[in-house]
């Protein structure tokens, strides 16, 4: 029990230690959760390159590459991208955000979480994204990675 404990206090003055920003006091997203300050400002367009595993929908492997637009506030971003408008944070250099947009051909995919690591500099992120695909009766799920660089 006694080691239970240990393991639980280290993980809070950790997770305490992480949820500070810069000068120490802990950054706020709209929704009230506590994360470190931004790494950087990702306000712009951002050249989007994926991978994209379907195989979970009866596919294969396929590719796409588009342009994201990023607003940031503080914390909180919102980033439109194909057709669809995604809201999400960044917290230190740590990016995450969740939305849906139409597919093309027919449904809607929903990105259930993306997390992206800001790269040296400032001018790349990378990471991965799992979705679910969904027509109102059928549905599937897969993964992507996508690498993006500022414009």
């Amino acid at each position: 029990m006694t080691r239970r404990i240990a393991a639980v206090a280290a993980l809070l003055v950790m997770g305490t230690i992480w949820a500070c920003s810069d000068d120490g006091n802990p950054a706020a997203t709209s929704e009230g959760a506590v994360c470190a300050a931004p790494a950087d400002t990702l306000t712009g367009a951002w050249d989007v390159m994926e991978t994209i595993d379907e195989s979970g929908c009866g596919g294969g492997t396929s590719f796409d590459n588009y342009v994201a637009t990023v607003s940031q506030n503080g914390n909180d971003l919102e980033v439109t991208a194909q057709g669809g408008t995604f809201s999400g944070t960044i917290c230190g250099p740590i990016v995450r955000w969740t939305g849906s947009f139409p597919d093309p051909d027919g449904g809607t995919v929903m990105v259930t979480d993306l997390t992206l690591t800001l790269g040296a500099g400032g001018n790349t992120l990378s990471g991965q994204a799992s979705w679910v695909w969904s027509d109102g009766v059928d549905s599937c799920s897969g993964t992507t990675q996508a690498d993006l660089t500022r414009l």
